[in-house]
């Protein structure tokens, strides 16, 4: 069987001692059946693999252009189980015209490679899932520095894993037997997931092929991302369901995007299904009772926000080699929380006013699904009142300290702008010069705007640049200086002109510039060994990500820091430190004003853009203020400059934007600060 055969159109099994014909067709692309396979040796050759095993193709083209046909890529695997080694067995058979597999310097995407995903532990909260990737003689597994399941190093050994690799004529086989730390038993659900990496150099581009169409992401534990594998003795215990899931109310405007289905008898044995676009699910399950769940619980449709009831429950039962159509399973909304919207805690701080923060901010916490939030609330320049809630890793549940390091994306740039103000007040650069007069940038060196770019425009997000170039390209939308547009394009401009023209890195301007003249500790735009452990997950839906700490500062967008710290650089604006009186009068006064439909205050008070800050203008004052959102982490900050006092919030999950503004109405009475015509 050393040729490609076409795939199977049913399940037709032949378990090496005996044959026979399981007529249930496969359901789901994701759903791999193991049974028993013996006499199988791992050699590369796959003569002893059962001939009617059925083949799972490998053929979702998750990067690069897919395949022109057969000749040029075509994949499948095959699996099963030693029951004596409790061990999987897997044979991946790629026809290819075109292999690189020998390279100067080996790595997963300069050649032809094969990775193994797998998530053994399979926990409903997203345990980490442990990457084998594989060519020849090149090996590479799961860094787990950064990652969020502490116990995945138990579950990565190549000593677990015996693989042989043969190629004949253009034909290439993977033979794995990867030996499990968990017993195989009827039923058992595991997280299987295949790459397959192939570099034609045609155009220097790979194509990368999954099974999943969603690929096979490491660095998610988010459910569905790969796909899973069921153990079964026999194919007769094994039935399909099929599905449906809406919402209660026909009219909510949001889409169900997958279902959970879970053994009413052992919750270890569980599935994450995708929908399709009429809202179908399909599955092939061992025998026994289950029920449905929500697939997701939180649901955005822009600002408005669903939520799922996991308490509501479908239940059905399987049996042997019948096919059940499922009553639809309707989804039912959360009831909103009763949410304060006014308040005046801060501005009349007492005894009570930092427990009723927290029961606000709990409130938040449970209906929004936010994993961690860091609060800090202060008054004529120190801190009333700061407290942590929640953990800042949702699957082993570890609490947000006063030690702990969120990212504050986009709160790097007033940090930044800081750092640059010190460095022009030094005579270092003129903040109405062309930057290209400093340093071409090379990417929009051609482009008709390209040399009016000044550092002016940049801080005060006139650029004319999108916010980053990743979707449409690096292009002008406007002629720089003419109008408003939030950009961190820019920004990362500015930074490499400041390196070039100091002949510094950016992390020691930053240290120069602005930690050691204020006094600050705990702010990191890069990677540090004394940070790293102390560094939140984000998260998103609930599951928690990699820890993120990038090698070099990102001025638009690394910052890491906890309010305490933050906190320092605010009462240095509040106190005018650090820069000449005349420039924090720069650096506050209007550059150009805020779009309605940009700015971010709950009174509707008139905006505008400093130097890297926001400005609103309020009754009693200046409101000093930025946010900033990571995805998976959220942050703000609010100065009232003229009442002396403000607060500072920070999430580490996606949905923390709903508390940031919110947090505001029940600290402040909108009478003291609208801006009266």
């Amino acid at each position: 069987m050393n040729q490609l055969s076409p795939y199977l159109s049913g399940f037709c099994f032949s378990l090496l001692s005996f044959s026979f014909l399981f007529a249930i067709p496969p359901s789901h692309e994701r759903i791999a059946l193991a049974y028993p396979l013996s006499g199988i040796t791992i050699d590369g050759s796959i003569d002893d693999w059962t001939q009617d095993l059925m083949q799972y193709p490998i053929s979702n083209a998750l990067f690069g252009a897919k395949a022109e046909g057969a000749e040029d890529f075509l994949a499948y695997y095959m699996c099963g189980y030693d029951q004596e080694a409790n061990a999987l067995l897997l044979a991946i058979v790629i026809k290819d015209d075109i292999e690189i597999s020998k390279v100067e310097s080996p790595a997963w995407n300069n050649m032809d490679t094969y990775t193994l995903y797998l998530n053994e532990a399979y926990h409903p909260k997203g345990s980490g899932v442990a990457r084998y990737t594989m060519r020849d003689n090149y090996r590479d597994l799961t860094d787990i520095t950064d990652n969020w399941d502490p116990q995945l190093k138990a579950y990565l050994d190549w000593e677990k894993v015996d693989v042989k690799t043969q190629r004949i004529g253009n034909v290439t086989t993977y033979e794995l037997k990867v030996q499990l730390n968990e017993p195989i038993y009827d039923g058992r659900i595991m997280g299987l997931g295949h790459m397959i990496n192939d570099q034609d150099k045609v155009d220097d581009q790979s194509v990368i092929y999954g099974w999943v169409g969603r690929g096979g992401k490491s660095s998610s534990p988010q459910p569905g991302r790969i796909g899973m594998v069921i153990f079964q003795s026999l194919p007769g215990t094994m039935g399909r369901v099929k599905g449906k899931v809406a919402w209660e109310d026909p009219e909510t405007p949001t889409r169900p995007e997958g279902i959970q289905i879970v053994s009413a008898e052992n919750p270890a044995i569980w599935m994450y299904l995708p929908v399709n676009e009429s809202l179908e699910f399909e599955a092939i399950l061992p025998n026994g009772k289950y029920f449905l769940r929500p697939g997701k619980i939180a649901f955005f449709n822009g600002d408005t926000y669903f939520k799922a009831k996991v308490s509501h429950k479908q239940a059905f039962e399987v049996q042997g080699g019948k096919f059940m159509d499922l009553p639809t399973y309707q989804l039912k909304p959360e009831p909103k929380p009763d949410f304060e919207t006014k308040g005046n805690l801060l501005s009349e701080w007492n005894a009570q006013s930092g427990p009723k923060i927290d029961k606000e901010i709990q409130k938040y916490m449970d209906f929004y699904q936010m994993e961690g939030v860091a609060f800090a609330a202060f008054k004529e320049g120190k801190i009333v009142y700061s407290q942590t809630y929640g953990v800042r890793n949702n699957f082993t549940g570890e609490a947000v300290t006063d030690q702990t390091l969120f990212e504050v994306a986009s709160i790097t740039k007033p940090v930044f702008a800081f750092a640059a103000l010190r460095l022009w007040e030094k005579g270092i650069f003129d903040l109405d010069k062309p930057l290209y007069e400093y340093l071409a940038f090379e990417e929009i060196a051609d482009m008709p705007y390209a040399k009016l770019v000044t550092a002016r425009h940049v801080l005060t997000h006139q650029t004319g640049l999108p916010n980053w170039g990743w979707d449409g390209g690096l292009r002008f939308k406007f002629k720089p200086g003419t109008d408003f547009g939030y950009s961190g394009e820019g920004f990362e401009y500015l930074k490499r002109v400041l390196v070039e023209i100091t002949g510094k890195e950016m992390n020691q301007i930053l240290e120069e510039e602005v930690k050691k003249p204020l006094g600050i500790k705990d702010m990191y735009f890069q990677y540090d060994s004394e940070a790293f452990p102390r560094k939140s997950h984000g998260h998103y839906n609930g599951y928690p990500g990699l820890i993120d700490f990038p090698d070099q500062p990102g001025v638009a967008w690394s910052l890491v820091t906890n309010p305490q710290a933050l906190s320092k650089f605010i009462f240095a604006l509040q106190d005018r430190k650090g820069l000449k009186p005349e420039t924090f009068e720069l650096m506050f006064s209007s550059q150009t004003q805020v779009p309605e439909d940009f700015a971010e205050n709950n009174w509707n008070a008139k905006e505008h853009v400093g130097i890297g800050i926001f400005v609103a203008e309020a009754a009693h004052g200046k409101v000093i203020k930025h946010s900033g959102n990571n995805g998976d982490f959220k942050a703000v900050f609010r100065l009232y400059d003229g009442l002396d006092m403000g607060y500072i919030v920070m999430v580490n999950g996606n949905t923390g934007h709903f508390i940031l503004d919110h947090i505001e109405k029940v600290l402040i009475d909108p009478e003291q600060v609208l801006m009266r015509d």
